[in-house]
């Protein structure tokens, strides 16, 4: 070890020449001092950070969750917030940065924050002898940096901001109509492009200045393998991972190729490379059905090739997917390994350490009322989907829709019960479901006993009598357009009374959507608005303009939304 710090020579050649150097300060390198040394100084300075933000008054980053102690009342997902917030075993736990190794992640609660803050940062970090990356703009190039800054906007926030922008009706609709569940690819696809230009262009994402340079946002943020989007979304993450996946397969094509390797090797190949690489990280995946399809048309590509089987083979002989997935050594679906992983991580973190990060954050929430509507799936809920699956057969265990801890906790406490359903949930037909433990691990007085399992075992027999005939299939009733059956124009009294004079006065019919009612509403209103009024397109006085969208609200137009 002396060594490595007395007398040593740095050695730099340039072409030819050869120039030596003696190293007097820093820690050497292969140095086994090092790793200590800098997580005594990221220690330092996670603790002189909490100091500073409370000096300059910086807003941290909190949730809210149940306490140690209390930690079995805590739950996944779909709490009542304003029920929660009553309870008197809550606390809060506050962020201040997130440290791996030698990352460091600053959370902060707005665009003004992390202005006032990241300075204060890099100068922090000055002081300990580390030094911030940062972008420089010259006369000639720019810089980019390494320190990059990602912005998680609200729900709506972009549905706002085209309207705000005096975006196209095309562009409004595209944001306010349709579910991202249900898109076809080429509409999700437009939807994506529209919310990255908006997000590129939006006053939150630009520039954050800094000592002698600038940080720059970015649309998606790499970490430990993981892709981070803006949306909270994992469409980009999981084609990356299928990127990567297909990647692999090129690489062993002539492995798979060798008629001698056989299929259980190849299966096994498989499974270690390709498979790991395209399920790397999905414990923390917020899967929708359109991702989990395209995950498994990507392997069931890649079990083609390995045997050998072509597109027509696969019409002409009429072979299924659970056919394909046989011949390959039943290989299971990719559901069931996602399951399984995300399982076995789920019990890891249960049984893991009280004051582990993730296991508080489990059943961590943000104590304010969400928006009305759906929210975008989360990773949670699909935990809590996973969840339900791997107890599904195991008797006397009922998970309710909120993922409740006092239904399954204490049986995740059990390892060798845990292990158990997670093998039988990868191969159900060779393992059984095992029998729980604790037959009163989960007893719930608020649950009354005809939700229990057992208690359903006997099921009522139907009643037998006279039979009835089925009831007639309801005729689906057409729904009208005024292009075909009316086409008189709309009536001003009776706009916000009929429904085909209040969708007439916007130039629509029947058949339009709430969307495009509101997107036609906001349309005139700029339209018409004193401030944006021009006569040769509107055909109105300056006046008329004011009593019709100014100071004398439209009087018609302003019933629709109350009828």
């Amino acid at each position: 070890m002396r060594r490595l710090y007395i007398d040593l020579k740095v050695v730099f050649s340039l072409g030819k020449n050869k120039v030596t150097i003696s190293q007097s300060v820093g820690v050497r390198q292969g140095d086994n001092m090092a790793p200590v040394l800098f997580l005594f100084v990221m220690t330092a300075f996670h603790d002189l950070l909490e100091n500073t933000w409370e000096e300059n008054g910086i807003e941290r980053v909190s949730v809210t969750k149940e306490s140690d102690d209390t930690y079995r009342n805590g739950q996944l997902f779909r709490r009542n917030v304003k029920k929660c917030c009553k309870s008197d075993t809550l606390e809060e736990y506050p962020i201040t940065d997130i440290i791996y190794v030698d990352d460091e992640a600053l959370p902060f609660t707005s665009r003004a924050q992390l202005c006032k803050g990241m300075p204060l940062a890099q100068q922090l970090l000055a002081d300990l002898g580390l030094e911030m990356h940062v972008g420089t703009h010259t006369k000639l190039v720019t810089k980019a940096s390494k320190t990059e800054c990602i912005f998680f906007p609200s729900p709506g926030y972009f549905k706002q901001l085209v309207i705000s922008n005096g975006a196209s009706e095309n562009d409004i609709l595209r944001l306010l109509d349709g579910n991202i569940e249900e898109d076809n690819d080429e509409t999700r696809d437009e939807r994506t492009s529209l919310e990255d230009s908006l997000y590129e262009s939006s006053p939150e994402t630009a520039e954050v200045p800094m000592i002698d340079g600038f940080v720059s946002y970015c649309l998606h943020f790499k970490y430990l393998g993981t892709w981070i989007s803006y949306t909270l979304r994992d469409d980009y993450n999981i084609s990356m991972r299928i990127a990567n996946s297909t990647k692999a397969m090129g690489a062993l094509g002539n492995f798979y190729d060798r008629h001698e390797v056989s299929v259980q090797s190849k299966y096994l190949v498989f499974m270690a490379i390709p498979v790991n690489l395209l399920l790397w990280g999905c414990e923390s995946w917020a899967l929708r059905r359109d991702l989990l399809l395209k995950i498994e048309r990507s392997v069931n590509r890649n079990i083609r090739r390995i045997m050998g089987i072509s597109m027509t083979n696969v019409m002409e002989n009429h072979i299924k997917t659970e056919q394909l997935r046989e011949m390959f050594n039943n290989i299971p679906s990719m559901q069931t390994l996602i399951d399984v992983r995300t399982m076995q991580f789920l019990g890891k973190l249960i049984r893991g350490k009280v004051d582990s990060p993730p296991r508080k954050l489990l059943i961590a929430f943000i104590p304010n009322l969400c928006k009305r509507g759906r929210p975008i799936t989360c990773n949670r809920e699909a935990m809590w989907k996973s969840l339900c699956r791997l107890l599904a057969d195991v008797s006397g265990i009922h998970v309710d829709r909120c993922g409740s801890l006092k239904d399954w906790y204490l049986d995740a406490l059990d390892d060798i019960f845990w292990t158990k359903c997670i093998e039988h949930l990868r191969d159900p037909k060779s393992c059984d479901a095992p029998n729980r433990p604790n037959a009163n691990a989960n007893f719930n007085p608020r649950r009354s006993s005809r939700h229990s399992r057992t208690q359903n075992e006997h099921v009522t027999p139907p009643r037998t009598g006279r039979t009835r005939d089925p009831p007639s299939p309801r005729t689906r009733r057409n729904r009208r357009s005024f292009n075909n059956d009316d086409n008189r124009e709309y009536n001003p009294d009776q706009v916000g009374n009929t429904m085909f004079d209040s969708l007439k006065i916007l130039g629509l019919g029947y058949a339009a959507t709430y969307a495009e009612v509101k997107a036609k509403y906001r349309a005139m209103a700029r339209m018409y608005h004193p401030d944006q009024h021009n006569p040769e397109r509107t055909g109105l006085t300056h006046s008329q303009a004011v009593q019709l969208g100014g100071a004398q609200p439209i009087p018609q137009l302003g019933r629709i939304f109350e009828s």
